[in-house]
């Protein structure tokens, strides 16, 4: 599991059409939307190490993140709240469920000593699956793009393991519904696609043998 700060230039849609909204009405934008959207997401892996050299992995994961914006006619947001004063209120969300392949390459330590830690990798991973963006209503599309990771093994217990894991991740979903669908004060026919990408900092926890171990007349070292 983990958080993915997500590149959605899309956003600006959504800016855009609550600016429509209160243009010329005397409306105050009370809560904007945030300057960026973190996502959540979890997964689960399994992988097939070979040679001592790199992993086979394939797994399954999900991503999800929302944004709200808030426009009133009060003095402020309390007052609207209370229902003394006209509010609006927009907001988008989006789910990603992906299926994924990749592989890891494993780090020897005599070429990176990282303290306390193990199995140092480099990774990559295709991920492609369904998305969906919702707004006035629902799009849903498919989504694919790619994964660069960069992990270890921060701690260690037997055969368990947890890993800590920076990635760089880039994935685009293209649906069959127009913005003019999914924005409420828009005429655009053009077909809503969206990215989702950025940096993701998630933890793993990881059971399987233990790489740094060696077998010797049936006693193993460390």
């Amino acid at each position: 599991m983990g958080a993915l700060a997500v590149d959605f230039p899309q956003r600006e849609n959504f800016v855009a059409d609550i600016g429509v909204l209160t243009a010329g009405t005397g409306m105050v934008l009370s809560q904007p939307f945030p300057g960026s959207d973190l996502a959540w997401r979890l997964g689960m892996d399994l992988a097939v190490r070979r040679f001592d050299l790199f992993r086979l992995v394939a797994g399954l994961d999900w991503s999800s993140w929302s944004a709200q914006a808030i426009a009133s006619q009060g003095d402020s947001l309390q007052q609207a709240l209370s229902g003394r004063d006209s509010l609006f209120y927009r907001s988008y969300s989006s789910d990603i469920w992906t299926s994924e392949v990749g592989f890891d390459l494993l780090i020897p330590r005599r070429i990176l000593s990282v303290d306390a830690a193990r199995d140092a990798f480099l990774g990559f991973r295709y991920r492609a699956g369904a998305g969906r963006l919702v707004g006035r209503t629902t799009a849903w599309g498919w989504s694919s793009g790619e994964s660069f990771l960069l992990g270890a093994d921060v701690y260690s217990w037997n055969r368990w393991a947890l890993s800590g894991i920076l990635g760089w991740n880039s994935i685009s979903t293209t649906s069959d519904k127009s913005w003019s669908r999914l924005l409420w004060n828009t005429t655009d026919p053009a077909k809503a696609t969206w990215d989702a990408g950025g940096l993701s900092l998630e933890f793993q926890l990881r059971w399987g043998p233990d790489r740094d171990s060696q077998s010797v007349s049936g006693i193993q070292k460390k």
